[in-house]
């Protein structure tokens, strides 16, 4: 996880001083471009060529150059862009104008990638609800005075937030967030960036999970575009030729860290939390309840609607109705933060229950629909996909056990494909209906057997393998998960077995064959030889006759 998606910066409402002149900067190589800075960045010529390197065959129709300035960027072990961002935000300019070429490349580059309107997150780590409340109040614009790394996977923020303690979290809907995973050192962290002069919108006051504050955000107009800087183009460059520098070895100087995901229980004990709202009559919006207050029904302008049951909405209506964005908070302790239509959550919105639960993602009218995450006061969470309030689609669910399902959902069921990993490593990946295993699929369980073949409510039922890791395997029926009809069994000296079954053991007609030649074929009750049979003896005599509890009995020659 890098630093730059995590760090103890905000945005402030304080104006900067313009950034002025980079613009008329030249546009160069990536080398050229950070020559002005050796004398504070060691090695970075190095740096940039290794970056080019990288990025020799770049996509979104960039050169290696812009790639490459991007690629560079990215390089927590570099770290040019801790310098370059102290530069933006000192307000003594002078100091920025070393990084004016570089700067111009940088925006030229991410100008020609496509701007995204998405939610991203942004881990600040510490708690800033406090000493920093006043510019954090719905209706409050902050503005970003330095290049501003978010991620587009929430799970990226949160899995590196939960190692540091108290955090505050943003939530922030952009509009010109420009994703660079193509062009990045770390593509597996869906980063975007957001370029100096962003303003932000607080739109959903502070709230708070265990350990983490959550602080909704809403892109507005850039600085830049209110006082009409002018558009930035490009010109082709002419690449500088590539030079081995023999001293690094890039190899092992770049690592990237592997992700290991936590896992989680087959039993789902927790339940969603309802989403039930007290009803609030479009009246009370217009003030002729006695038991609230509406300040106004613009949709533009917020208003502040007190219950009597001690609930609060602060937000923007419009004929009486939510709409727009605000939070709702439940006198039980319950608060709903995001975008509202006629009344009902819709759009982008995050749910605390009075119980702990948790949910941020999409809704549409009052129901969680799209791609949501939900986590459970007791530590299990779901992300995925959701229609009608319920699990639906694809998604990663986890228990705080280390149970683990990913795969298809229906109707809050497991159902359809997916893969299911129990705490012991044991796993399952196949067919499911309605929550159990049904259909065919393969089950490996912790002490190394495998099974491969079909299944009925959680059972082995129908044809299937199953193999010891003692070497022992049987090919056949199975029924109510136990062996049943017709089947071979293969021991690991070579002795087998087909024939039929009967709950888990050799009953009806079968023929045993022993290595050493030995052969008995015919009846069998509960694993013996019993009734009717012949055995051939190594020697090429055999016996045919009755047979008794697996001894020859009665009649026979």
């Amino acid at each position: 996880m890098t630093s730059r998606l995590y760090a103890d910066d905000l945005a402030t409402a304080n104006i900067m001083p313009a950034i002025d002149g980079y613009l008329d900067a030249p546009q160069v190589s990536l080398e050229e471009a950070v020559e002005p800075v050796v004398d504070i960045i060691p090695n970075i010529i190095f740096h940039a060529q290794y970056a080019k390197r990288q990025c020799s065959h770049p996509l979104d129709a960039l050169t290696p150059d812009e790639s490459g300035c991007i690629y560079l960027y990215t390089m927590e072990n570099v770290g040019l862009y801790k310098k370059l961002n102290e530069a933006i935000q000192d307000k003594r300019r002078h100091a920025l104008k070393r990084w004016f070429r570089y700067l111009k490349l940088f925006r030229v580059s991410l100008n020609k990638l496509p701007s995204s309107q998405e939610s991203v997150w942004r881990g600040i780590n510490q708690d800033i609800t406090q000493d920093k409340s006043e510019q954090l109040e719905i209706g409050k614009t902050l503005t970003l005075w330095r290049v501003t790394s978010c991620t587009l996977n929430i799970k990226v923020a949160q899995s590196f937030m939960q190692e540091k303690g108290h955090n505050t979290l943003l939530m922030i809907n952009c509009k010109n967030g420009k994703c660079i995973h193509n062009h990045s050192s770390y593509p597996s962290e869906k980063e975007l960036i957001l370029l100096p002069g962003t303003r932000l919108k607080v739109v959903g006051g502070p709230f708070q999970l265990p350990g983490i504050h959550i602080i909704h955000l809403k892109e507005m107009a850039r600085y830049e575009e209110l006082i009409k800087l002018p558009p930035i183009t490009g010109r082709k460059i002419k690449s500088q030729k590539l030079t081995n520098n023999t001293l690094y070895d890039h190899q092992s100087t770049f690592p990237v860290k592997p992700k290991t995901p936590k896992l989680t229980s087959l039993h789902e004990n927790a339940t969603l939390s309802t989403n039930s709202t007290p009803r609030i009559n479009s009246s009370s919006f217009k003030g002729i309840k006695s038991d609230s207050v509406a300040l106004n029904v613009s949709i533009d302008s917020k208003s502040t609607t007190k219950f009597s049951n001690g609930d609060i909405y602060e937000g923007q209506t419009m004929n009486g109705k939510k709409q727009g964005e605000g939070t709702y908070k439940w006198a039980n302790g319950g608060e709903y933060t995001g975008e509202w239509n006629e009344d009902n959550f819709h759009g982008q919105g995050s749910r605390i229950w009075a119980s702990g639960d948790t949910y941020i993602g999409r809704w549409a009218n009052g129901k969680k629909q799209g791609h949501g995450t939900y986590t459970w006061q007791n530590g299990s969470h779901y992300e995925g996909d959701w229609k009608d309030d319920k699990r639906m689609g694809r998604g990663v669910w986890k228990s705080k056990d280390g149970y683990q399902y990913n795969g298809e959902f229906l109707d809050g069921e497991r159902h359809g494909k997916g893969t299911y990993t129990w705490s012991d490593g044991s796993t399952y990946t196949g067919h499911w209906k309605n929550g159990n295993m049904e259909g065919k699929g393969t089950r490996r369980y912790s002490n190394g057997n495998v099974y491969n073949g079909y299944w009925v409510n959680d059972k082995k039922h129908g044809n299937g393998t199953l193999t010891w890791i003692s070497g022992d395997k049987y090919e056949g029926q199975y029924q109510n998960d136990m062996k049943h009809g017709h089947g071979s069994y293969t021991w690991p000296n070579g002795n087998k077995y087909s024939g039929d079954w009967k709950e888990d053991q050799r009953t009806g007609q079968g023929t045993f064959v022993w290595v050493d030649g030995e052969r008995y074929e015919g009846s069998w009750v509960k694993g013996k030889r019993h009734g009717k049979g012949k055995f051939v003896f190594a020697s090429g005599g055999h016996y045919v006759g009755d047979w008794n509890d697996d001894k020859r009995t009665g009649k026979g020659v």
